[in-house]
């Protein structure tokens, strides 16, 4: 973010922790049996971090939920329906986050 005063930070977050990813090397995987990039409960802990360090720019935030993708991709593996997970861990958290600062 370098040293400049940000009125507004839009972000996206979660697209590349759904992709299957070789265990051994981390490189992107077409295997369903090779693990996520950041498997769920990880991906929370990467979203909450990386939100903890954009609110302390004091600008205001914009959320955009992760990324749909079609069912054939051309590329690392990535699940349809990890999409609407990630994102309902967005969501928990977010208002979480709401409900502390109220």
């Amino acid at each position: 973010m370098g040293e400049t005063k940000w009125d507004l930070i839009h972000f996206n977050f979660g697209l590349h922790h759904l992709k299957h990813v070789e265990p051994e090397t981390g490189k992107n995987s077409k295997k369903q049996e090779y693990p996520r990039q950041a498997e769920p409960k990880q991906y929370k802990k990467n979203l909450k971090a990386i939100t903890e360090k954009l609110v302390a720019t004091q600008a205001r935030l914009i959320f955009a939920t992760t990324t749909p993708f079609p069912d054939q991709v051309d590329g690392p593996l990535r699940e349809y329906g990890d999409v609407e997970h990630y994102n309902s861990i967005a969501f928990e958290d977010h208002e979480a986050a709401q409900d502390r600062n109220q």
